[in-house]
């Protein structure tokens, strides 16, 4: 072996176990250094999501006043009255009044969802593009329902300038029992 004292032996060794400690206090602290910025980025996170919530919670008010808001403008269906009878009229009105000719419509099962009814109507459909956008809109905007469009689809018709398609009508509504 080498030539060194017992005195220069324990140095070294001494100095070894040091070495090797900060080796592994270093590799710990930068593993940690990780963790703390994963769990710094999981609290950032978590804090803007609850801000979020507790935005909405303060805005409650509002969103109520404008669920009652809404929820005056969607139409009762008394008793036992068939909806086909209600729905079904009030969209042929409205699309005979835009040029949109409707070839058939296929009422699908009432469902109920939440504390409201509501009815979904497939249609098949031919119209130029200008009447469909008006059809549409006034859909959206008409007092005699609460509507909402679905899987609208639409080609070419064999007449020139027109369209033909399908789409899915919603209708919602409340439903009030029969006395």
């Amino acid at each position: 072996m080498t030539d060194l004292s017992l005195k220069e032996r324990i140095l070294v060794s001494v100095l070894g176990v040091v070495a090797l400690y900060a080796f592994a206090a270093g590799f710990w602290f930068l593993h940690a250094r990780q963790a703390w910025k994963g769990a710094e980025r999981r609290y950032k996170s978590a804090r803007a999501a609850c801000e979020r919530e507790a935005k909405l919670i303060g805005e409650r008010g509002k969103w109520n006043a404008l669920y009652e808001e809404e929820a005056a403008n969607i139409p009762v269906i008394e008793g036992l009255q068939g909806s086909d009878t209600v729905w079904l009229p009030r969209m042929d009105a409205i699309a005979a009044s835009n040029h949109v000719y409707l070839s058939s419509s296929k009422l699908q099962k009432e469902e109920e969802t939440g504390e409201m009814m509501q009815i979904k109507i497939e249609s098949k459909w031919e119209a130029g593009l200008e009447p469909l956008v008006k059809f549409l809109h006034e859909l959206e905007n008409t007092t005699q329902g609460s509507f909402d469009i679905e899987n609208l689809n639409f080609a070419p018709s064999r007449k020139p300038g027109y369209l033909t398609g399908t789409f899915t009508l919603v209708c919602i509504y409340y439903r009030k029992p029969g006395e």
